[in-house]
């Protein structure tokens, strides 16, 4: 899963979190990607939270992915599947 959002602070970032985790959302994750939060809380106030987040569901969590709201953004397909080895994101993108 891809997380990225613009211009909120951390306690609504929590929030956020807290009500995936409790729909169950994280059970189905490999992994959790912060992307960019431009505008947000800074970075070293979502840390923790991404820390959090590993710790109670048992999931790798990445921070710093290029994407959203920023000017060098990439780009991905709703519900595109991705492989993330060794911290390396890696995306194949279907023929066309």
């Amino acid at each position: 899963m891809i997380l990225e959002d613009i211009a909120e602070p951390v306690r609504k970032l929590d929030r956020a979190l807290t009500q995936l985790r409790l729909n169950g959302v994280f059970r189905g994750c490999a992994a959790v990607i912060f992307a960019n939060f431009r505008k947000c809380t800074p970075s070293e106030e979502i840390q923790p939270l991404a820390g959090r987040l590993a710790e109670e569901n048992s999931i790798p969590v990445y921070s710093g992915l290029a994407f959203g709201h920023c000017a060098r953004s990439l780009s991905f397909l709703c519900g595109e599947d991705v492989l993330l080895s060794g911290g390396v994101l890696k995306v194949r993108f279907p023929e066309c």
